[in-house]
This record gives C-alpha cells, sequence and structure tokens, in this order.
C-alpha cells in the first residue's frame, strides 16, 4: 500500500508546567513513565522499529528534534 520508510522524525515530548513546589510528587505510575520515557525510549524505539524497514530500501535517515525545553526552562516552571 505504501512506499516505504525513508525517515523517521522523532519530535515528542511532554512538559509539566508549575514550579518544584507547585507540581505534584504523588503521580500515578502510568504518568511517571509517560514523562520519563517520552524524551528517550521513544527515540530509541523508533530507531529500533525504523532501521530495519529502512535498510529493506537501501538506507534512510533519522531526525531527533528536542526543544530547549529538554536542557531548560521559562522562570516559574520546573526543568
Amino acid at each position: 500500500m505504501f512506499g516505504g520508510l525513508d525517515l523517521v522524525v522523532n519530535a515528542a515530548t511532554i512538559h509539566r508546567f508549575g514550579t518544584v513546589l507547585e507540581t505534584e510528587t504523588d503521580l500515578d505510575t502510568r504518568n511517571q513513565c509517560m514523562m520519563m520515557n517520552v524524551g528517550s525510549m521513544y527515540m530509541y524505539l523508533m530507531a529500533h522499529l525504523g532501521i530495519p524497514e529502512m535498510k529493506k530500501r537501501g538506507g534512510g535517515s533519522i531526525l531527533d528534534i528536542a526543544s530547549v525545553r529538554r536542557c531548560a526552562c521559562q522562570f516559574g516552571e520546573a526543568a
């Protein structure tokens, strides 16, 4: 149906708004895992699943992009 996979773009992130004192500490396990995994684990998983498909076509590219918020934050927000 489709021609194949040539490019994987990883651009997902999650950011909780609020200062360290304002954010919740009793997040359920699902939310904790989602917050930690979106930025890093999904990049790995997309590469792991995408590379075999790109190899079938002779190669491809993986583009990992992220916001500056991954490294820094705005005033009044926890990094």
